[in-house]
Protein backbone atom coordinates (compact mmCIF):
# COMPACT_ATOMS: atom_id res chain seq x y z
CA UNK A 1 0.00 0.00 0.00
CA UNK A 2 1.27 3.46 -0.89
CA UNK A 3 2.19 5.46 2.20
CA UNK A 4 -0.71 7.92 2.84
CA UNK A 5 1.90 10.48 3.90
CA UNK A 6 2.65 11.01 0.26
CA UNK A 7 -0.90 12.25 -0.42
CA UNK A 8 -0.51 14.99 2.17
CA UNK A 9 2.96 15.85 0.94
CA UNK A 10 1.71 16.26 -2.66
CA UNK A 11 -1.32 18.32 -1.68
CA UNK A 12 0.88 20.45 0.57
CA UNK A 13 3.51 20.97 -2.12
CA UNK A 14 6.29 19.43 0.01
CA UNK A 15 8.32 18.06 -2.91
CA UNK A 16 11.36 17.05 -0.87
CA UNK A 17 9.08 14.86 1.25
CA UNK A 18 7.29 13.48 -1.83
CA UNK A 19 10.65 12.48 -3.29
CA UNK A 20 11.83 10.88 -0.06
CA UNK A 21 8.69 8.79 0.44
CA UNK A 22 8.50 7.82 -3.24
CA UNK A 23 12.09 6.59 -3.34
CA UNK A 24 11.66 4.63 -0.09
CA UNK A 25 8.32 3.11 -1.10
CA UNK A 26 7.00 -0.35 -1.97
CA UNK A 27 8.58 -2.53 -4.65
CA UNK A 28 5.25 -4.09 -5.71
CA UNK A 29 4.94 -3.58 -9.47
CA UNK A 30 1.71 -1.58 -9.57
CA UNK A 31 2.76 0.63 -6.68
CA UNK A 32 6.31 1.00 -7.98
CA UNK A 33 4.88 2.53 -11.14
CA UNK A 34 3.00 5.19 -9.17
CA UNK A 35 6.00 5.89 -6.96
CA UNK A 36 8.34 6.22 -9.94
CA UNK A 37 5.96 8.76 -11.47
CA UNK A 38 5.69 10.66 -8.18
CA UNK A 39 9.47 10.74 -7.87
CA UNK A 40 9.65 12.13 -11.39
CA UNK A 41 7.06 14.79 -10.61
CA UNK A 42 8.92 15.77 -7.44
CA UNK A 43 12.26 15.96 -9.27
CA UNK A 44 10.62 18.20 -11.87
CA UNK A 45 9.16 20.53 -9.26
CA UNK A 46 12.60 20.72 -7.64
CA UNK A 47 14.17 21.74 -10.94
CA UNK A 48 15.85 18.35 -11.49
CA UNK A 49 14.47 17.63 -14.95
CA UNK A 50 17.11 15.15 -16.11
CA UNK A 51 16.75 13.15 -12.89
CA UNK A 52 12.98 13.15 -13.45
CA UNK A 53 13.42 11.58 -16.87
CA UNK A 54 15.74 8.91 -15.49
CA UNK A 55 13.66 7.90 -12.47
CA UNK A 56 10.38 7.84 -14.43
CA UNK A 57 11.69 5.56 -17.18
CA UNK A 58 9.53 2.62 -15.97
CA UNK A 59 6.50 4.64 -17.07
CA UNK A 60 7.74 4.74 -20.64
CA UNK A 61 8.34 1.00 -20.63
CA UNK A 62 4.93 0.34 -19.07
CA UNK A 63 3.16 2.45 -21.69
CA UNK A 64 4.97 0.58 -24.46
CA UNK A 65 4.30 -2.93 -23.14
CA UNK A 66 0.97 -2.66 -21.31
CA UNK A 67 -0.85 0.69 -21.36
CA UNK A 68 -3.48 -0.68 -18.95
CA UNK A 69 -0.87 -0.52 -16.18
CA UNK A 70 -1.09 3.24 -16.37
CA UNK A 71 -4.73 3.04 -15.28
CA UNK A 72 -3.35 2.25 -11.81
CA UNK A 73 -1.59 5.60 -11.84
CA UNK A 74 -4.67 7.51 -12.99
CA UNK A 75 -6.85 5.73 -10.44
CA UNK A 76 -4.45 6.59 -7.62
CA UNK A 77 -4.41 10.26 -8.56
CA UNK A 78 -8.18 10.40 -8.89
CA UNK A 79 -8.92 8.53 -5.66
CA UNK A 80 -5.90 9.57 -3.60
CA UNK A 81 -5.82 13.24 -4.51
CA UNK A 82 -8.80 14.55 -6.48
CA UNK A 83 -11.47 12.71 -4.47
CA UNK A 84 -9.91 13.92 -1.22
CA UNK A 85 -9.37 17.51 -2.32
CA UNK A 86 -11.59 18.32 -5.33
CA UNK A 87 -10.83 22.02 -4.78
CA UNK A 88 -7.05 21.55 -5.08
CA UNK A 89 -5.33 22.86 -8.17
CA UNK A 90 -2.37 20.59 -7.42
CA UNK A 91 -4.62 17.52 -7.43
CA UNK A 92 -6.11 18.38 -10.82
CA UNK A 93 -2.68 19.28 -12.20
CA UNK A 94 -1.43 15.83 -11.18
CA UNK A 95 -4.48 14.20 -12.75
CA UNK A 96 -3.77 16.00 -16.03
CA UNK A 97 -0.13 14.91 -15.94
CA UNK A 98 -1.10 11.30 -15.23
CA UNK A 99 -3.51 11.32 -18.17
CA UNK A 100 -0.74 12.60 -20.45
CA UNK A 101 1.33 9.54 -19.49
CA UNK A 102 -1.70 7.39 -20.31
CA UNK A 103 -1.95 9.05 -23.77
CA UNK A 104 -5.40 10.43 -22.88
CA UNK A 105 -4.61 13.90 -24.18
CA UNK A 106 -8.15 15.25 -24.61
CA UNK A 107 -8.98 14.34 -21.02
CA UNK A 108 -5.66 15.77 -19.89
CA UNK A 109 -6.47 19.13 -21.50
CA UNK A 110 -9.85 19.14 -19.76
CA UNK A 111 -8.37 18.39 -16.32
CA UNK A 112 -5.53 20.89 -16.80
CA UNK A 113 -7.99 23.63 -17.75
CA UNK A 114 -9.88 22.94 -14.53
CA UNK A 115 -6.59 23.11 -12.59
CA UNK A 116 -5.97 26.54 -14.14
CA UNK A 117 -9.44 27.67 -13.06
CA UNK A 118 -8.83 26.48 -9.50
CA UNK A 119 -5.30 27.89 -9.31
CA UNK A 120 -4.91 30.59 -11.98
CA UNK A 121 -1.71 31.91 -10.36
CA UNK A 122 0.02 28.52 -10.21
CA UNK A 123 2.49 28.25 -13.12
CA UNK A 124 2.51 24.46 -12.83
CA UNK A 125 -1.18 24.23 -13.71
CA UNK A 126 -0.44 26.12 -16.93
CA UNK A 127 2.61 23.92 -17.57
CA UNK A 128 0.35 20.87 -17.29
CA UNK A 129 -2.01 22.45 -19.82
CA UNK A 130 0.93 23.19 -22.10
CA UNK A 131 2.11 19.58 -21.92
CA UNK A 132 -1.33 18.24 -22.81
CA UNK A 133 -1.68 20.61 -25.77
CA UNK A 134 1.87 19.84 -26.88
CA UNK A 135 1.22 16.10 -27.04
CA UNK A 136 -1.89 16.84 -29.10
CA UNK A 137 0.28 18.77 -31.55
CA UNK A 138 -1.47 22.05 -30.72
CA UNK A 139 1.63 24.23 -30.79
CA UNK A 140 -0.15 27.59 -30.50
CA UNK A 141 -2.08 26.57 -27.39
CA UNK A 142 0.96 24.91 -25.83
CA UNK A 143 3.16 27.94 -26.38
CA UNK A 144 0.49 30.22 -24.91
CA UNK A 145 0.19 28.03 -21.80
CA UNK A 146 3.95 27.93 -21.23
CA UNK A 147 4.18 31.69 -21.80
CA UNK A 148 1.50 32.22 -19.14
CA UNK A 149 3.54 30.10 -16.72
CA UNK A 150 6.59 32.29 -17.44
CA UNK A 151 4.57 35.45 -16.81
CA UNK A 152 3.56 34.00 -13.44
CA UNK A 153 7.09 32.92 -12.50
CA UNK A 154 10.05 34.42 -14.37
CA UNK A 155 12.34 31.91 -12.65
CA UNK A 156 10.48 28.75 -13.69
CA UNK A 157 13.09 26.89 -15.73
CA UNK A 158 10.61 24.15 -16.63
CA UNK A 159 8.36 26.62 -18.44
CA UNK A 160 11.24 28.05 -20.49
CA UNK A 161 12.49 24.57 -21.35
CA UNK A 162 9.05 23.35 -22.40
CA UNK A 163 8.37 26.43 -24.52
CA UNK A 164 11.77 25.92 -26.11
CA UNK A 165 10.79 22.37 -27.06
CA UNK A 166 7.54 23.59 -28.61
CA UNK A 167 9.41 26.20 -30.65
CA UNK A 168 11.98 23.60 -31.69
CA UNK A 169 9.20 21.36 -32.98
CA UNK A 170 7.58 24.29 -34.77
CA UNK A 171 10.87 24.86 -36.55
CA UNK A 172 11.12 21.18 -37.41
CA UNK A 173 7.61 21.25 -38.90
CA UNK A 174 8.50 24.14 -41.24
CA UNK A 175 9.66 23.44 -44.79
CA UNK A 176 13.41 23.57 -45.34
CA UNK A 177 14.31 27.00 -46.66
CA UNK A 178 11.35 28.64 -44.95
CA UNK A 179 12.37 31.74 -42.93
CA UNK A 180 10.03 30.55 -40.18
CA UNK A 181 12.24 27.50 -39.66
CA UNK A 182 15.22 29.58 -38.53
CA UNK A 183 12.95 31.92 -36.60
CA UNK A 184 11.54 29.15 -34.42
CA UNK A 185 14.89 27.45 -33.89
CA UNK A 186 16.44 30.74 -32.77
CA UNK A 187 13.52 31.41 -30.43
CA UNK A 188 14.03 27.91 -29.01
CA UNK A 189 17.69 28.74 -28.33
CA UNK A 190 16.56 31.86 -26.46
CA UNK A 191 14.25 29.78 -24.28
CA UNK A 192 16.90 27.17 -23.53
CA UNK A 193 19.28 30.01 -22.62
CA UNK A 194 16.63 31.38 -20.24
CA UNK A 195 16.29 27.95 -18.63
CA UNK A 196 20.07 27.89 -18.22
CA UNK A 197 19.99 31.29 -16.53
CA UNK A 198 17.76 29.67 -13.93
CA UNK A 199 20.03 26.62 -13.64
CA UNK A 200 23.33 26.52 -15.54
CA UNK A 201 23.61 22.77 -14.82
CA UNK A 202 20.33 21.91 -16.56
CA UNK A 203 21.56 19.07 -18.78
CA UNK A 204 18.41 18.86 -20.89
CA UNK A 205 18.41 22.59 -21.59
CA UNK A 206 22.00 22.24 -22.86
CA UNK A 207 20.84 19.35 -25.04
CA UNK A 208 17.91 21.30 -26.47
CA UNK A 209 20.15 24.29 -27.14
CA UNK A 210 22.74 22.09 -28.87
CA UNK A 211 20.23 20.54 -31.26
CA UNK A 212 18.57 23.89 -32.04
CA UNK A 213 21.96 25.48 -32.77
CA UNK A 214 22.77 22.51 -34.97
CA UNK A 215 19.67 23.23 -37.05
CA UNK A 216 20.63 26.88 -37.64
CA UNK A 217 24.21 25.97 -38.53
CA UNK A 218 25.88 27.59 -35.52
CA UNK A 219 28.55 24.89 -35.27
CA UNK A 220 30.86 26.40 -32.64
CA UNK A 221 28.10 27.12 -30.16
CA UNK A 222 26.52 23.72 -30.86
CA UNK A 223 29.83 22.00 -30.05
CA UNK A 224 30.05 23.90 -26.76
CA UNK A 225 26.45 23.03 -25.87
CA UNK A 226 26.94 19.32 -26.63
CA UNK A 227 30.11 19.35 -24.51
CA UNK A 228 28.24 20.91 -21.60
CA UNK A 229 25.41 18.39 -21.94
CA UNK A 230 27.77 15.42 -22.02
CA UNK A 231 29.69 16.69 -18.99
CA UNK A 232 26.47 16.92 -16.94
CA UNK A 233 24.20 14.15 -18.21
CA UNK A 234 26.05 11.06 -16.88
CA UNK A 235 25.54 12.33 -13.32
CA UNK A 236 21.75 12.24 -13.76
CA UNK A 237 21.28 8.61 -14.76
CA UNK A 238 19.96 9.67 -18.16
CA UNK A 239 19.23 6.95 -20.73
CA UNK A 240 22.43 5.80 -22.49
CA UNK A 241 20.82 6.14 -25.93
CA UNK A 242 20.50 9.91 -25.44
CA UNK A 243 24.17 10.12 -24.49
CA UNK A 244 25.32 8.01 -27.43
CA UNK A 245 23.35 10.12 -29.90
CA UNK A 246 24.79 13.35 -28.50
CA UNK A 247 28.31 11.90 -28.53
CA UNK A 248 27.92 10.94 -32.20
CA UNK A 249 26.69 14.44 -33.08
CA UNK A 250 29.58 16.05 -31.22
CA UNK A 251 32.17 13.82 -32.90
CA UNK A 252 30.72 14.62 -36.33
CA UNK A 253 30.75 18.35 -35.65
CA UNK A 254 34.32 18.29 -34.33
CA UNK A 255 35.54 16.34 -37.38
CA UNK A 256 33.95 18.86 -39.74
CA UNK A 257 34.87 22.01 -37.79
Amino acid sequence: MIDPQIDEAVLGGDWERVLQVALEGSAEESEALVLAWLAGEAHTRLGQRAEAWAVAEPLTKAAATDPLKLSVLCDWVMLGLVARRPDSGIAWTFWANALVHADAYDLAVDKAKHACQLAPDDPWAHIALGHAHSYQGNHDEAETAFSTAIQLDRWCGEAYYCRGLVRYHRGYDCRRGSPDRGFYYNRAVEDFDSALQVDSRDALAWSGKAYALLEVGDTNRAIQAFQEFLSLAPQTGMHPDLLRHAEAQLQRLERNA
